[in-house]
């Protein structure tokens, strides 16, 4: 009797309490997966994660009462994108990897899209009961930030006996402890690391120019080369889309992106009158989350017979810019090439504008060329 009258006072306080309660997620792995053959030795760089979640403002409910009546809200502490990120970053270094602080001397690229990390908790009078689902896509970039291929995880949990609201931090640490087992992401990992030892190869040493008064050989004269011809490529007409809390820092500059891209023959760039019309008309029909937003962008950009479409996404990092270049190719909706550019926030314009131009140079190696990478 008196275990149903403290739980009946506790389920009253709780309908009395705050509209939302601070969950604290794990950021530091707490498993010890040992060195796996795909991670040792690699130096990894994590490109800011994104958050796709529909709802952003919550991370579930606590539900109370006969009609299971919603009594508060869960939040997090810290940006639910940087949580996974924090927790990835410390399993890849427990499990052989450096991660570096910036993109410069990396043989491996990851990001992920945070999908889903809710939960719902029911109190005494609702069952006393957790479940939840957790889901994010990881995506594997070699080097040069090309995209090798991208995994799905997911998970569904439930506790079916015990109101728990820690157990979304558990699961979530369960979820990308799987990251390791994956068979495909392993094959990922190892072909970055690969790719990234040819390149660091050396080059065949170049035969010695003979000495006209130490040798009796003497170099026949060479015919003239003619200029390297100007990179033929399909027709392409890319659309070029700024976003992101620094944009402003960048919409100036952009010039110092599109003027390489436009060296490559037969490529243009679209306006946006085209992809604004069937854009709005998408939003009206699908909503504003990030998920549709992107399938709106996506649909515009092949209404308006966009062959690619650029998104520049510039934001602050700890007293750092940050650039993260991703090229979509509209008609198979598939991310193609991906790539990061960072300075120091309190660096000139100078700077920023370099940052356009690496970007140039890294979409150009994603098409194969090394051209828009010459000064």
């Amino acid at each position: 009797m008196r275990k149903t009258l403290r739980s009946l006072l506790l389920s009253s306080l709780v309908l009395l309490s705050s509209c939302s309660s601070t969950l604290h997620l794990p950021t530091q792995h707490s498993g010890n997966p040992g060195v796996r053959p795909a991670l040792h030795d690699q130096t990894v760089y994590l490109l800011p994660f994104s958050d796709l979640r529909s709802d952003k403002s919550s991370l579930g409910v606590y539900r109370d009462g006969i009609q299971r009546s919603v009594s508060s809200t869960y939040v997090s502490e810290q940006a639910p994108a940087q949580v996974l990120s924090s927790l990835l970053h410390s399993l890849v270094e427990k499990a052989g990897a450096t991660v570096l602080a910036s993109a410069e001397g990396c043989s491996v690229m990851l990001s992920a899209e945070l999908e889903k990390l809710e939960m719902t908790v029911d109190g005494v009078m609702a069952g006393e009961e957790t479940f939840g689902e957790i889901a994010f896509t990881l995506l594997v970039m070699d080097a040069q930030g090309v995209l090798l291929g991208k995994q799905r995880f997911e998970r569904r949990f439930e506790d079916p006996d015990k109101a728990n609201a820690e157990l979304l931090g558990v699961e979530l640490e369960r979820l990308v402890a799987t990251v390791l087992d994956d068979e495909y992401v392993s094959a990922l990992l190892m072909s970055a690391k690969e790719r990234s030892q040819v390149a660091l190869r050396p080059s065949p040493p170049t035969p010695p120019t003979p000495d006209r008064q130490n040798s009796d050989t003497i170099a026949k004269p060479q015919p003239d080369v003619p200029p390297a011809a100007k990179l033929e490529l399909p027709k392409r007409r890319l659309y070029l889309q700024l976003s992101g809390e620094a944009s402003a820092d960048f919409e100036k500059l952009l010039g110092h992106f599109q003027s390489p891209l436009l060296k490559l023959s037969n490529t243009s760039f679209a306006g946006s009158s085209d992809m604004d019309v069937v854009y709005a008309e998408c939003r009206d029909e699908l909503g504003v989350d990030l998920e549709e937003e992107r399938k709106c962008q996506l649909k515009a950009a092949k209404r308006a017979s966009i062959d690619e479409l650029v998104q520049l996404e510039a934001v602050r990092v700890e007293g750092s810019l940050s650039l993260t270049m991703s090229v979509w190719q509209p008609e198979s909706n598939e991310l193609v090439c991906m790539s990061v550019a960072t300075s120091l926030a309190e660096e000139p314009v100078q700077s920023r504008s370099a940052m356009l131009s690496e970007l140039a140079c890294e979409y150009g190696r994603c098409l194969g060329t090394e051209e828009l990478c010459k000064n």
